[in-house]
């Protein structure tokens, strides 16, 4: 199964919000080598994708992956 399978599976399970640090997310890409189009992952599997920024002095930025709510 290769990476692209894999984040589809888990964002099609997903149940609330996943916070993903982008240095992590950046080092996935780097790891697997894969080009990964999270926003079109995201949309398959029915959520949408956010940046966010955390708090204080070191304001990490995050990508936020969420369920869409429905209309």
């Amino acid at each position: 199964m290769d990476f692209n399978a894999v984040l589809l599976e888990l964002f099609s399970g997903l149940d609330g919000k996943l916070h993903i640090p982008m240095e992590v997310f950046d080092d996935m890409v780097h790891q697997y080598g894969s080009p990964i189009d999270i926003n079109a992952l995201a949309t398959e599997a029915g959520c949408e994708v956010m940046v966010g920024r955390s708090v204080g002095q070191e304001q990490e930025e995050y990508l936020i992956i969420s369920k869409r709510e429905a209309v």
